[in-house]
């Protein structure tokens, strides 16, 4: 047990290279009685290779494993506890185990059928599962009555695409007086989503209004969702300490793309099994900033718990692809499943023309890039195709940039034509443009070195002159 705490303790405070740590990870190893957790964790300080293949794991994903490891100790002792069951199926959810911890959820809701905490984080894994209608809110009789409960029951009745089954509890507890703003924030956004969802605006605002009176972080980020969609729903100075899902929307709204970056990570910090802070730090990333390192951590983190993700594994494949390491990039692309949309099928294009490029192979990158550009103008997508343009061009102006300036300005014409809504969220295409106007590309370096060798021919090789700086 010593040698486990030990190894925890080091790996949580990253000091795992002492020889004291790797002595208890080799006394863990060789323990009979150790879980098998611990000895994963174990065996990746030691940067053991399992009989099964399976390579060390990252520090980050020992973390967990410490934890749960950690956990399942206290549930030795202490096996009926509703709040341990529910912290250790999160830490299972964590790192994409989602039988044993749907297991220990469901013992939860067994153990203390009425738990706020433990109806919400049951909700919220069915959510996550795709699975919303597996959610037990309905079954419990304390839903109706708390404002937490039905607040999460309409949230996944929404995504289940259902009709809110309690609005007669809604308008009730919205009315009472015995709650505080707090308590009925959730409540309050979840009704103005479904108010503006139906297309209710003045309903919406009303609720999302009273939403942010004392908000809590779901709240916030709701609002800062609803925004987009209703300029009239004012979000923007409506924050909390840990609301980084709307500091993220913020800071990109505001054009601070590393601070956007920067608020993605601490939201994908406190929420690592959720797809959204991956998807949206992996695209900010690549897209505004060029940052392959970052997109790849914000993508191996959320491959995690989202194992098979197609838009991870898409953004994983351009991140390694600028990273100019396209063998890996092409492995991470061959993980994505058979495009069906429009969408998807540009996209794919586009990405299989970067990597084609950047393997040097320009003619069929740029055939890639022009069919992504063919089937978005037969979807009739001037988003998507200003995408697809705007990337490729990027990736040319690495090679030449002499008719640079006509070609943004086509893209830009035609980005001018979208929504400004949509334009708003599509801050990336314009970024792009900006960023391939300041590449350094090999035929501005063809041009310098057109200049030195015609300096180098004018010299008077046969007259006294000895000053270089004559040349």
């Amino acid at each position: 047990m010593a040698a486990e705490e030990l190894l925890g303790a080091a790996i949580v405070i990253g000091a795992i290279q002492s020889d004291d740590v790797r002595a208890a990870a080799n006394l863990v190893v060789s323990d009979g009685e150790t879980l098998s957790g611990s000895k994963d964790i174990a065996r990746s300080v030691l940067g053991i290779v399992t009989d099964e293949g399976h390579q060390p794991m990252s520090d980050e994903t020992a973390k967990m494993h410490f934890e749960i490891a950690r956990r399942k100790r206290l549930l030795r002792t202490y096996p009926r506890d509703p709040l341990l069951l529910t912290e250790t199926a999160l830490q299972y959810t964590n790192i994409g185990l989602s039988h044993p911890a749907a297991h220990l959820l469901k013992i939860a809701a067994a153990v203390a059928p009425n738990n706020r905490y433990v109806l919400r984080s049951l909700t919220r894994f069915w959510v996550h599962q795709g699975e919303p209608d597996r959610a037990l809110l309905s079954k419990s009789e304390a839903t109706r009555s708390d404002p937490w409960l039905l607040a999460a029951q309409m949230a996944a009745e929404d995504v289940a695409n259902k009709a809110p089954s309690a609005w007669r509890e809604t308008r009730r507890l919205l009315g009472a007086d015995r709650f505080s703003d707090f308590e009925l924030a959730e409540l309050a956004s979840a009704t103005g989503t479904l108010q503006l969802e139906a297309g209710s605006h003045k309903l919406a605002r009303k609720m999302f209004r009273r939403s942010l009176n004392e908000p809590t972080e779901n709240a916030v980020a709701q609002a800062q969702w609803a925004s987009r969609r209703d300029p009239a729903i004012d979000a923007s100075h409506a924050f909390t300490p840990n609301a980084f899902e709307a500091l993220t929307w913020d800071r990109l709204f505001a054009g601070e793309w590393s601070n956007a970056v920067a608020s993605a990570r601490s939201w994908q910090g406190i929420e690592p099994f959720s797809l959204r802070p991956a998807v949206m730090g992996s695209f900010v990333s690549v897209t505004h900033l060029g940052d392959g390192k970052a997109a790849e951590l914000f993508c191996r983190t959320g491959l995690i718990a989202n194992k098979g993700a197609s838009i991870l594994h898409n953004n994983l494949a351009v991140a390694l692809a600028i990273q100019n390491r396209v063998d890996e990039a092409e492995t991470e692309l061959r993980h994505v499943k058979h495009p069906e949309t429009f969408t998807e099928k540009v996209v794919n294009l586009a990405t299989q023309g970067l990597i084609e490029m950047r393997r040097g192979n320009l003619g069929e990158g740029t055939d890639l890039y022009q069919e992504a550009m063919r089937l978005a103008v037969k979807s009739k997508s001037r988003l998507l195709w200003c995408r697809a343009a705007a990337h490729f061009v990027l990736e040319h102006a690495r090679y030449d940039k002499r008719d640079l300036g006509k070609v943004v300005e086509l893209i830009e014409t035609a980005f001018a034509g979208l929504d400004e809504k949509t334009k708003l969220l599509a801050s990336d295409i314009p970024a792009m443009l900006r960023r391939a106007e300041g590449v350094k590309s090999a035929s501005d370096l063809l041009q310098s070195m057109e200049a030195i060798r015609n300096k180098m021919l004018a010299y008077p090789l046969y007259s006294d002159v000895d000053d270089p700086d004559a040349i």
